[in-house]
């Protein structure tokens, strides 16, 4: 049997979410890669400092142990995450505006640079150096809400940031 194609009324009533196009490093990717390449590199280093033959089980099991150190240290820090900025259900466009501005402020601060830009998508960068350790942050926008992509830990700063610097506002008269 052939599926039929739903009707206008069919796709009004159960609209189908909007997917992010973006998708990042889980937990399970992150810690399989560290894993593997500290395992490897602990394993010939032991091999080669304590002048043991890779014949017998004592490098491989600091190797184990270093991989599985460092992989669940690097899980923890290095896998992607998103954290949306939500504007309400009918935006206005100046606070939209305004809280991106902000948002491009902090990220300045933070010594972030827009480095791409494509449609929706802006990439954040830092410079070489500073970028090898916090990667880039992908900001992408949409009518009422900003979704922000990036490591972990670099994603845990730029809360902080923002909380901080939402703190420091002046606010208006109730």
């Amino acid at each position: 049997m052939a599926k039929s194609n739903p009707s206008p009324k069919e796709t009004q009533e159960h609209p189908e979410p909007t997917a992010s196009r973006i998708e990042g490093l889980d937990v399970k990717v992150v810690f399989i890669y560290y894993f593997t390449c500290a395992t490897a590199i602990a394993t010939f280093a032991v091999s080669k400092i304590l002048h043991l033959s890779l014949l017998t089980p004592i490098p491989y099991r600091w190797g184990l142990l270093v991989g599985v150190l460092t992989g669940i240290i690097a899980a923890y820090f290095n896998h992607t995450v998103s954290f949306s900025l939500k504007l309400g259900d009918r935006p206005n466009p100046k606070t939209q505006a305004k809280v991106l501005s902000g948002l491009q402020e902090t990220l300045t601060t933070m010594g972030y640079h827009v480095a791409e830009t494509e449609d929706n998508i802006d990439i954040y960068r830092r410079s070489f150096l500073g970028n090898l350790f916090s990667g880039p942050i992908i900001l992408e926008s949409e009518p009422g809400k900003l979704t922000l992509f990036s490591r972990a830990n670099t994603i845990k700063n730029l809360r902080q940031k923002l909380q901080e610097s939402s703190a420091g506002e002046p606010r208006g008269k109730s």
